[in-house]
């Protein structure tokens, strides 16, 4: 074994990730990085964890040559005996006002969990490297970013996205690819520096590699301490949150201590927002900033029609809005939910009384050895198999049952639930739920119902989050 090959396993190892026996889902452009990383895990990979690979390409169809690129890496997968997967976009489908990057990004991702799941794949590979960290790095740095953000690309996402090149640089790259003396494709778009990424990527980081030779390694290592960092810092920033009745509120004092650190408050209030079923905006950051500092007590900031955020006593909370008019002449409308079945990730979005609504839909297979994921407020799991076609959200009706975790009995009223959680009689009429036919299935911001727990039996999972935003 080489030392380029040595090195890589070091990294893998110290990452704690060893795929002995798993079947590897690698992602193939057909460029120099993601050839690169297919002959690595077919040679080196396969040999050392005796793990399957599997190959998967996308065709974004925005080039008249980008059908070269799926032949090219359809026949090299062909020639090396590797099972091979691919689909072409049609870029009519791309929602108005959502980038070409962003759309790309969604389909890809979206594609490879739909094949990582049909064939059982454990793992989905990127190529993704340590220039690829700087110009996110860089661009982050330029628009505003948060101290989480500052980690940019992990080299684990959950549940299963690995980036096991994330300490190699485009140079190390190029030198492996030239040594095995591999072929790949140019995809010329990617030198059009009117996107910022290229405009980085070939404009500014080679002069500054110049200058600043250790300029990759440095990145690497911000990134690495601030990834390793975070969960510490966000399990201390929760420790400061206050449970009151399953509520979760905040001590002035604790703004007072982080008034003076604009990233840390950030994502102290964006966590304290999160758990209450809300996302934090700029515009409420610097607006809570600005009354904060001008008198505190008269702190009253609109969330939703329904919510505003105030301090009441010694204590930030979410208070609920009496309406002038019946509740009865806004009633929330039953929004359905499809669940495709070629899809296994996508948003569905909808809108009521000026909010943005959104419910972000991810089906994959359970990986081995799960672990239930805690409890998040407006964040799921839920066993897949018991669903079809088609979810349903909308408010309390008439007769409505359901069974909290732990007892099962289809027979509870709901009425009965919202009571004994204490929930206030005019949010009661306004709790939107997901249902399941007739049955509610998840109160978000509360819990799901026993029925639809995860399981041993369970094989795959529904993950569901639920995000509004005025």
């Amino acid at each position: 074994m080489d030392k380029w090959d040595s090195h890589a396993l070091s990294y893998l190892k110290k990452k704690q990730f060893q795929p002995f026996n798993k079947t590897l889902l690698v992602a193939v452009s057909g460029g120099m990085d993601s050839i690169s990383l297919l002959h690595f895990w077919h040679t080196t990979g396969r040999k050392t964890f005796a793990c399957r690979i599997l190959a998967v390409h996308i065709d974004h169809g925005l080039r008249q040559d980008s059908k070269q690129d799926r032949v090219f890496v359809q026949e090299l997968c062909h020639s090396w005996n590797i099972p091979f997967y691919y689909k072409t976009l049609n870029p009519a489908t791309k929602a108005k006002g959502l980038s070409w990057e962003m759309w790309g990004r969604k389909k890809r991702y979206s594609f490879f969990r739909f094949i990582s799941n049909k064939y059982y794949a454990n793992y989905i590979l990127t190529a993704h490297h340590l220039n690829d960290q700087l110009e996110t790095l860089l661009i982050r740095l330029t628009r505003g970013v948060t101290l989480k953000s500052l980690g940019c690309i992990p080299f684990f996402r959950e549940p299963d996205i690995i980036r096991p090149f994330l300490n190699k640089t485009r140079e190390n790259l190029l030198a492996y690819a030239k040594t095995h003396n591999l072929s790949w494709t140019e995809d010329h778009s990617n030198t059009n520096t009117a996107i910022t990424r290229n405009w980085y990527r070939w404009n500014y980081i080679p002069n500054l590699i110049i200058k600043e030779p250790q300029a990759l390694q440095s990145v690497h290592k911000l990134t690495s301490i601030i990834q390793e960092l975070w969960p510490t810092i966000r399990h201390q920033l929760t420790r400061k949150l206050i449970i009151k009745n399953g509520i979760s509120l905040l001590h002035a004092d604790s703004i007072e201590d982080l008034l003076d650190c604009d990233f840390l408050l950030w994502e102290f209030l964006a966590l304290f927002f999160e758990k209450n079923g809300f996302i934090l905006s700029r515009g409420i950051f610097n607006s809570f900033i600005k009354q904060w500092k001008q008198s505190p007590q008269d702190i009253k900031i609109c969330i939703t029609p329904r919510k505003n955020l105030i301090l009441q006593g010694d204590f930030i909370h979410f208070q609920s809005v009496k309406l002038e008019k019946p509740v009865k002449k806004a009633k929330y409308p039953v929004i359905e939910v499809k669940l495709l079945k070629n899809e296994k990730e996508y948003i569905h979005h909808w809108d009521w009384q000026n909010i943005a609504y959104s419910i972000n839909i991810k089906r994959y297979a359970k990986p081995e050895n799960y672990i239930i994921s805690k409890k998040k407020n407006w964040k799921t799991f839920l066993d897949a198999d018991f669903f079809t076609s088609t979810l349903l959200i909308r408010t309390r009706k008439s007769g409505d049952r359901f069974s909290p975790l732990g007892i099962a009995s289809r027979h509870r009223k709901l009425k009965t639930y919202f009571i004994n959680k204490k929930v206030p009689k005019i949010d009661r009429t306004q709790q939107i739920l997901l249902c399941s036919d007739n049955e509610v299935i998840w109160i978000p911001g509360y819990e799901i119902s026993e029925f639809y727990k995860i399981s041993e039996k369970t094989r795959f999972i529904l993950e569901l989050e639920i995000k509004c935003q005025n």
